[in-house]
């Protein structure tokens, strides 16, 4: 899956991504889990990467994806993004949400889970920014709300 967005190109993984991946995450293990598995089209995976228009490149600046969230057992979709600290809070995050809500509806899904880190503010923000509301006790999980006339809303059918 390719997607295009004003300033990002989302595009999948492949085996000649390890060592970026490593150097970006300085993780193997989170580098080999977003290489070495199979995941169906409905559930794509993709880099994060921010073209260079002087050298024609395209730098990798995170990951985001979508797997089975079988947890909630509603047949939900979990949404993961991950970007690189030195790239925070440049928008990037939020542009690659939008560009992946729009795709999901085309792929079937009506439900999206998200998932951030207690500790981290900053994802939480961004996930409420997009229409997400807590979901669990822990605020571990947020989903699509309802908003009318909410400017983020990607037309979902949105579960409260």
């Amino acid at each position: 899956m390719f997607i295009r967005s004003e300033r990002l190109f989302l595009r999948p993984v492949w085996a000649e991504d390890r060592d970026e991946l490593v150097a970006l995450t300085r993780d193997e293990l989170t580098a080999q889990a977003w290489i070495g598995h199979a995941h169906p089209p409905r559930y794509p995976r993709c880099l994060i990467t921010l073209p260079d228009q002087a050298d024609g490149g395209a730098h990798v600046i995170g990951t985001i994806g979508i797997g089975q969230c079988d947890r909630l057992g509603d047949g939900a979709a979990a949404l993961h993004v991950w970007v690189a600290p030195e790239r925070r809070r440049q928008g990037f995050g939020k542009e690659a949400v939008l560009a992946v809500l729009a795709l999901l509806r085309s792929l079937g899904h009506d439900q999206i889970v998200a998932r951030h880190i207690a500790a981290s503010g900053p994802a939480r923000q961004l996930l409420t920014k997009l229409g997400f509301v807590p979901t669990g006790p822990m605020q571990l999980a947020l989903r699509l709300a309802p908003a009318a006339g909410n400017p983020f809303d990607a037309g979902f059918s949105h579960a409260a």
